[in-house]
């Protein structure tokens, strides 16, 4: 703060006394170019005691008002043209200097005139304004805004003679787009226009709906609207297949409501094409297209059906109308005696009917044909079903291990009923001793080769009286003997580490236990028995030496278990680092090598205070001490045996603060004095000085110097040193000194 008060102070007095050889150029000196009616600030430098008589003298025309004496004015320029500025001043003593002067030529101001001064335009169209003045060499630049606000697109601000832009109304209802136009000439504005463009929508045409599904004989219902205000329709007609539909016709109004009929089998069209219109201006033609359905008819193919209990009906359903669909309700006699009739849809009867009584019954369904949401006639199909024997497993499934033999007995309700069966393995070659057969029992003994759980399923078939019944399923299940996988088989970890073993078996849900033995006893802590598919167990070896824990895994799946393994953990004692290196420091001192054990990997140095330089990734370090105070070197590294030590190792370093060097002496000082004395803290080393316009005449090396000045304007002396804890300043100091030299005088300045 103090350095910037000593500069502006000698920044004034270089000011005041008008230093002629390093003066600045002035600000707008020379000719001036001026518009009509400003009114501008002229002046010179104020010399003190001096006065000033300003005149304005016409050359082409131009003229104007002053306001005000002394150095500094204001003029309004009042008449285009040109004029000369002059100045004239006394000084102190009586005398009068030499007229300063400078030429203003004074410019007219522009105007515009739009042609057309409005216009009204449809959305999509251009606008067509041209731009004219009565200035010659005028140039035209415009604004716009549109209303309501982002109502209209394609206006954009621009320049030149004429206005032609595409203009497209986002909206249903007239907006407007005005463009304020600034004509410029000579530098000169003029004053804005404003020209308005009203832009009307295209109207767009609603039918809601937009389009509809009748039945023949029945009226259509389409009402029209639009968002534009006043649209009115008028819609055209057009039938395909043609003379297929009978009641369309063309016509106009907001509803088109028409009662239409198909006179064909299949469907028919109806479209409708309606134009809007609103201003005068068309819109988009929209199309709506009224589909007209026929009624269909139903045939059943056979008509009628006889069946066994448990098979399947087989109506095939079918139209001459395309597209029809059927629906169906059923009624069975005497009530109760079939289930499997069920109300459905389609084209195919497909059912499995199961006759629960011992004598026949009937299904009959009654189908209704459907199309295109129209619906015909219902017709009738009956099924006759005759009853069928069944079959009752005990147990209706059964799981096994491995060589186990299945006990399964076979009944039915219906008397006389003989069984046989065919056997399935899943997956395929899994399991032996399954085979087809037929009897009252099934006792097989099934042996599962695989390490998965396997399937026998056996489908049983009751016959009786000529009529299969309907088979079922007894599944019986062969689990296997599990193994265990253990990934990795054996580990080494660092001390405090956490293992990773995971468990795995070809068997499915298979479950694992493990025991622990250390080795040597004692030696590790954290290993203890248990369960589950992953061993995560954190070890801490309390010796310096590496030591084992031995897991002992056992699967066991399905309450069987498997052969036992063992997995061998190795836990590596941790490395402790140190760290030799220079303490106490210089603060911003480089250079400063530090260092730990070599040979090792993954080193990570972190300092307080410093920043590393070199060597961030090996054991030595090169450092930059930034910070005084009591600071410290952490590292850690990976030893030979992947680990990391437990902490960071911590060397204090101490960082001594850099001196700050000071200059006394005279400032402000005459051009060519000398003897000047400037002096610095006494009982440092190694002083080095060294001035601006200027000679050392004395003193060099030492806390004083003796100076001659040579050279006008603002000048410097520095000085550096190094101090009693052998540290150097950040920076030399700096001692501003101003120099002054002879006064001169200045030109007209237009501010």
């Amino acid at each position: 703060m103090k350095l910037n008060k000593r500069w502006w102070v000698i920044w004034m007095m270089l000011t005041m006394i008008g230093m002629a050889a390093e003066a600045q150029p002035y600000p707008n000196s020379g000719d001036q170019s001026v518009c009509l009616g400003a009114n501008e600030p002229y002046g010179v430098i104020n010399m003190p005691g001096s006065t000033y008589a300003w005149s304005v003298i016409p050359i082409t025309g131009g003229n104007g008002t002053i306001t005000g004496t002394g150095s500094s004015v204001t003029i309004l320029w009042t008449s285009v043209g040109t004029c000369t500025l002059q100045v004239v001043e006394t000084n102190a003593a009586g005398c009068i200097g030499p007229p300063v002067t400078i030429v203003v030529t004074v410019h007219p101001t522009p105007d515009v005139i739009p042609t057309p001064a409005s216009q009204t335009i449809c959305s999509n169209s251009s606008t067509s304004i041209a731009l004219t003045g009565s200035v010659a060499g005028t140039t035209f630049s415009w604004t716009f805004t549109v209303s309501p606000a982002g109502s209209v697109t394609g206006a954009s601000a621009g320049s030149g003679n004429a206005i032609s832009q595409p203009l497209i109304n986002t909206t249903p209802n007239p907006a407007t787009v005005t463009y304020t136009v600034t004509p410029s000439a000579n530098g000169c504005p003029g004053l804005p226009v404003n020209v308005t463009v009203t832009v009307n929508p295209t109207p767009v045409a609603l039918a809601t709906p937009a389009a509809q599904t009748i039945c023949s004989n029945t009226s259509t219902n389409i009402a029209l609207s639009s968002t534009t205000a006043l649209t009115t329709f008028t819609w055209t007609v057009a039938v395909s297949p043609a003379g297929s539909v009978t009641g369309a016709s063309a016509g106009g109004g907001n509803t088109i409501s028409q009662p239409l009929i198909d006179i064909t089998p299949n469907p028919a069209t109806v479209t409708y094409t309606v134009i809007p219109s609103a201003n005068g201006c068309p819109g988009l033609p929209v199309t709506v297209l009224i589909t007209v359905n026929p009624t269909p008819v139903a045939i059943a193919t056979p008509a009628a059906q006889t069946i066994c209990s448990s098979n399947s009906t087989s109506v095939a359903l079918s139209s001459a109308t395309a597209l029809t669909t059927y629906t169906w309700t059923v009624n069975v006699a005497p009530a109760g005696s079939i289930t499997g009739a069920t109300a459905g849809s389609g084209n195919l009867i497909s059912q499995p009917l199961l006759n629960v009584t011992p004598n026949p019954a009937t299904a009959t369904y009654t189908v209704t044909p459907s199309a295109n949401g129209c619906t015909g006639l219902p017709l009738l199909v009956v099924i006759t079903v005759n009853p069928t024997p069944n079959v009752t497993a005990t147990p209706s499934l059964q799981t096994l291990c491995s060589a186990g033999i299945t006990g399964i007995s076979l009944t039915s309700t219906t008397a006389g009923t003989t069984f046989g069966w065919t056997a399935a393995v899943s997956p395929a070659g899994s399991v032996t001793g399954s085979f087809a057969s037929n009897g009252n029992t099934i006792a097989q003994t099934l042996t599962n080769l695989t390490p998965d759980p396997a399937f026998v399923t056996y489908s049983i078939t009751p016959t009786a009286n000529g009529c299969a019944g309907l088979p079922i399923i007894v599944v019986v299940t062969v689990n296997p003997t599990p193994n265990v996988t253990a990934t990795p088989g054996s580990q080494s970890i660092c001390s405090m580490g956490t293992t990773s073993i995971a468990l795995s078996s070809s068997t499915a849900l298979t479950l694992f236990n493990w025991t622990v033995a250390i080795s040597p006893a004692g030696s590790i802590s954290g290993a203890f028995n248990g369960n589950g598919s992953t061993i995560s167990q954190t070890l801490t070896n309390s010796t310096p030496s590496p030591a084992t824990v031995t897991y002992t895994v056992t699967p066991i799946a399905n309450g069987c278990p498997g052969i036992p393994i063992n997995v061998t953990i190795t836990v590596n004692p941790l490395p402790v680092p140190t760290i030799a290196g220079p303490t106490p420091v210089c603060v911003n001192s480089s250079g400063r090598i530090y260092t730990t054990e070599a040979g090792m990997s993954n080193y990570n140095w972190t300092i307080n205070g410093g920043t590393i330089t070199a060597g961030a990734g090996t054991n030595a370090i090169t450092v930059t001490w930034n910070i005084v105070g009591a600071h410290f070197v952490t590292v850690t590294y990976t030893n030979l045996n992947g680990c990391n030590p437990a902490s960071s190792s911590v060397f204090p370093v101490t960082v001594d603060p850099l001196p700050v060097a000071t200059i006394s002496g005279p400032a402000p000082v005459c051009v060519n004095t000398t003897n000047n004395i400037y002096t610095t803290e006494p009982g440092m080393t190694n002083y080095s000085w060294t001035i601006t316009g200027g000679t050392i005449t004395g003193g060099n090396t030492s806390s004083s110097i003796h100076v001659t000045w040579n050279v006008v304007g603002i000048q410097t002396i520095t000085v550096t040193y190094t101090d009693t804890n052998g540290c150097n300043p950040a920076v030399p100091a700096t001692y501003p000194v101003l120099v002054n030299p002879l006064p001169s005088t200045s030109p007209i300045f237009h501010n």
